[in-house]
């Protein structure tokens, strides 16, 4: 129970990565908070792993200041402290860069998968560094790392991240919060389920085609779990990571060797 007397709150906590991180915190004794735009999925994951008042739901947009601001006070004011921070809510769009400017798409891609990370990780600081502890772990992606045709939005605030994590590393060090990222691969969760689904529709290939082929590419030849990256997530926040600080952890299969 590594993390038995602690408070972990993840964002977009109701499916896919998410769910699988907030079940692994759970597993390991920590109180949880489920945060989501959808929060009758945010209600039924914490309904799933907190009938014992161990779990709270809390509808939460990401790309809206005010709304992180109050769920990030409703966390303290019930449980008093917040151990860990999961930045893991994301949205992902594709779009010719060649086609007329997508501005909608890729102001809301920004505010949701940067800036929106930003204003989480400035909200949960300060009550971590009144502390004197706290572990932040924000996810990106191997799209943070590597590149991929027409998704400009998408791999370049995911390598935004990054970036961002190395810098409030260094500079939460010092007060006792680290801060570090994940850069799952491909993971079954319902984006990837939904890029399958439009790649096989436009390729006129059966529904999965997309999956399978992907799984070919991966060095250990299958698709992750969000439990692959959950696993990482919970090391990472954990005491057995008390000296890793500003890392970008690749749970890829052996897509990145970087």
């Amino acid at each position: 129970m590594r993390f038995g007397g602690r408070v972990a709150a993840v964002t977009g906590a109701a499916s896919g990565i998410g769910l699988g991180i907030l079940r692994r915190f759970a597993r390991e004794g920590a109180r949880v908070a489920a945060l989501d735009l959808d929060f009758e999925g945010a209600q039924a994951a914490a309904e799933e792993l907190g009938g014992d008042g161990s779990a709270m739901a809390l509808q939460l947009d990401v790309a809206d200041g005010d709304s992180i601001q109050a769920a990030v006070d409703r966390i303290l004011a019930a449980w008093g402290r917040i151990d860990v921070w999961v930045n893991n809510a994301g949205i992902f769009y594709v779009h010719n860069i060649a086609d007329p400017p997508d501005m909608e798409n890729w102001e809301r891609i920004l505010a949701v998968n940067l800036t929106g990370m930003f204003l989480c990780c400035q909200a949960v600081t300060r009550p971590m560094m009144e502390r004197g502890s706290g572990s932040i772990v924000n996810i990106s992606s191997i799209a943070g790392k590597m590149a991929f045709p027409e998704e400009a939005g998408y791999c370049g605030t995911k390598a935004g991240v990054l970036g961002l994590t190395r810098s409030l590393a260094v500079e939460l060090a010092p007060h006792g919060v680290r801060v570090n990222a994940i850069c799952p691969g491909n993971i079954l969760t319902p984006m990837l389920q939904s890029v399958d689904a439009r790649i096989c529709a436009e390729e006129g290939w059966e529904p999965g085609t997309h999956l399978e082929k992907t799984a070919q590419e991966v060095p250990l030849g299958y698709i992750g779990q969000p439990e692959d990256v959950a696993a990482v997530v919970a090391f990472l926040a954990s005491d057995d990571a008390s000296y890793i600080v500003g890392q970008a952890i690749n749970p890829d299969g052996g897509l990145v060797l970087y």
